[in-house]
């Protein structure tokens, strides 16, 4: 899979009951659908992932598989706090028939580099999607993915891409440097996706 363009992760639409809104998230995948990006992904952290159960965030990757219908590639995050947890979310979303997978770094506790890597490989041997990897400091207590990781990572076959959301432009740029053409970085910050663009990001998880 090439991954590129704009992917927007969306929210989870909820009811005033706390309920997820089917409908509504079918209209917003179609309204995004329709505005020319390249890609959607649910139950990212935009997509309130931390509050949903398990039930909850499988008929949300069942309900956008079926609606999306092949129209565009579907990513699901399936991180979580231990590695045998983030395993099971993303055989769920390989079942569900999304077609790539997202995952953040642990957000409570702060693994060492090497243990980082470790959580990665084991999620990508346990599955046949492709896996994105996603760096967001300011969610996880400032553990960020350092680019040699990074290029670690980049060397198992279905880790395909990152999004980094460090916010720093010297760290993508680094990241950028160091991982082989096949492999896309992503920007995750709005303000420096431009930037990003010209330095060689492939394109944004806005």
């Amino acid at each position: 899979m090439q991954v590129r363009g704009i992917i927007p992760p969306l929210v989870t639409p909820m009811r005033a009951d706390e309920e997820v809104d089917y409908p509504r998230l079918r209209q917003l995948i179609d309204h995004l659908i329709g505005s020319g990006v390249h890609g959607i992904f649910v139950l990212g952290t935009t997509g309130e992932c931390y509050a949903l159960d398990a039930a909850e965030k499988q008929k949300v990757v069942a309900t956008t598989v079926e609606h999306v219908n092949k129209r565009l590639p579907v990513f699901a995050g399936t991180g979580a706090e231990t590695t045998r947890e983030a395993i099971q979310h993303t055989k769920m979303a390989e079942r569900e028939g999304a077609d790539g997978v997202s995952v953040i770094t642990p957000y409570f506790i702060m693994p060492s580099q090497a243990e980082i890597a470790d959580h990665y490989r084991r999620i990508a041997e346990r599955t046949s999607l492709p896996v994105v990897l996603y760096s967001n400091p300011s969610t996880c207590g400032g553990l960020k993915i350092e680019p040699d990781t990074v290029a670690r990572l980049a060397e198992v076959s279905n880790i395909v891409a990152i999004k980094d959301s460090s916010g720093d432009l010297q760290n993508l740029i680094e990241t950028v440097r160091l991982v082989p053409d096949r492999f896309a970085v992503l920007q995750g910050r709005d303000t420096l996706i431009a930037p990003a663009l010209l330095f060689g990001a492939k394109g944004s998880v806005p």
